[in-house]
């Protein structure tokens, strides 16, 4: 009871309390209000975080608590995410998306990598990112990828989602999402990228894996079918499942040279664990369930992970900082027209599905501030370079209802250009797909 007491003035919460609860007021007035000026609301929780961070009115100054809201947020966010992970439905999809998804994270990545370097050849941006000798390479991860939380919600919205284009858009996704992932993997050994490090990361990523599939195979449909008219206890079983896997990643050299007198190195981080544990159930029956009840605090979760990133940016050291982010975010747009869009349509998209799609996905993920975040915390990048990824991913967040509302347009205005570079259009008959429907149906549950 002690803690009760030591709270004063602020009724005996305790201090991580007080914090998670600031964030979520701060975070819940914003969203509101960016939502009235039709400003995602991702960059209202990065902002609430920077307000109530040591850059702001440091209302939140203990690191340990910024952290720990941080972490926590992640883990729940890589698991929601792993749970969208369906790796055997990867496989019954067209020629052109098995080709090109797994191709655009690392040609996206090398693209931004080249063009950054050679900008920082001829002397532009070097007070920005010299102080990283990672710099390129971490702006080259994070425009590698698009937004899941932000494509799919707006394709959602616009009743897209099924079309060609929102079919496109999700798989490009969980490519990009599975690629992050082998990043997360072997972040921890950019400072040593010799053989033996990186091999035992996918070695205790495949042990992991391993032990995970087969609970999930042979020991969870048990379980669940014991609780399947309890929603409540669904969604306990769900986070346990989740923490489990965690502890047992993290645990993994520990056990091991418990039993055998070796450490062997293999340890999975907090953040790939809970992917794996969320993939690794993604395929089962019951997880159609599992999502409709993990969501229910998705949102939470989400909403404390942007906020601790927020809290970590510091402030702008100059009008240069900005200035970067703005060239990050544009060169977000030029790499998904310069790589994406070429890749689409040589794999069998057809030009104007391909162009639809680009336009949609013209944003940073938030799975590269993740990146950027445990770049930060591995010290691979200082805080200025991670303080540019966040403000292109707020710039491109912003500018993305934008784009995806005038995908049309923009296919318009890109189709002279576009012939001149041999990309022909689509047959008449499918110029107007997402035009209207003729037909809707309403039902409920998952009809």
């Amino acid at each position: 009871m002690d803690f009760l007491a030591a709270g004063g003035a602020d009724g005996g919460l305790p201090e991580l309390v007080l914090d998670i609860a600031l964030a979520l007021v701060l975070a819940g007035v914003l969203a509101i209000a960016f939502t009235r000026l039709r400003i995602p609301t991702v960059a209202a929780f990065l902002v609430a975080g920077v307000v109530l961070g040591p850059v702001g009115t440091g209302l939140i100054s203990n690191r340990d608590n910024i952290d720990t809201i941080a972490q926590l947020g992640l883990i729940l966010l890589l698991f929601l995410i792993g749970l969208e992970i369906d790796v055997r439905s990867l496989l019954t999809k067209g020629r052109s998306v098995l080709v090109s998804g797994p191709l655009l994270y690392p040609l996206s990545a090398l693209f931004g990598f080249v063009i950054v370097k050679g900008i920082l050849l001829v002397g532009i941006g070097q007070g920005i990112v010299s102080g990283s000798d990672y710099g390129p390479l971490y702006i080259g991860l994070a425009v590698a990828a698009s937004s899941t939380v932000l494509v799919v919600a707006l394709y959602q919205q616009s009743f897209l989602l099924d079309t060609v284009s929102g079919r496109i858009a999700l798989t490009m996704l969980v490519f990009e999402d599975i690629w992050s992932v082998i990043v997360l993997a072997i972040q921890p050994s950019f400072d040593d990228p010799s053989l033996g490090p990186i091999v035992a990361t996918v070695v205790g990523c495949a042990v992991l894996a391993a032990m995970a599939w087969a609970l999930a195979r042979y020991v969870l449909p048990v379980g669940f079918r014991w609780i399947a008219k309890q929603p409540a206890t669904i969604l306990v079983a769900s986070l346990a499942w989740c923490f489990g896997i965690v502890l047992i990643g993290i645990n993994l050299d520990t056990a091991i040279d418990s039993v055998f007198g070796v450490d062997p190195g293999i340890a999975v981080s907090a953040g790939v664990a809970a992917l794996i544990a969320g993939t690794t159930i993604a395929a089962l029956p019951f997880s159609a369930e599992i999502v409709r009840q993990v969501s229910v605090v998705r949102d939470f979760f989400i909403t404390l992970f942007f906020v601790g990133i927020g809290m970590t940016i510091p402030a702008p050291d100059g009008v240069g900082v900005v200035l970067a982010g703005v060239g990050v975010a544009l060169l977000t747009v030029l790499t998904r027209f310069t790589v994406m869009l070429p890749l689409l349509y040589l794999t069998g998209t057809d030009r104007r599905n391909a162009t639809l799609t680009v336009t949609r996905m013209a944003q940073i993920s938030e799975f590269s501030l993740v990146v950027a975040y445990l770049g930060l915390q591995l010290g691979h990048i200082d805080p200025t370079l991670n303080s540019v990824i966040v403000f292109a991913f707020v710039i491109t967040a912003i500018g993305t209802p934008f784009l995806f509302a005038r995908a049309e347009r923009v296919e318009a205005r890109l189709a002279p250009l576009l012939d001149r570079l041999g990309m022909k259009p689509p047959p008449s008959g499918t110029e107007h797909e997402e035009k209207a429907y003729d037909l809707a149906l309403l039902g409920v549950h998952r009809t």
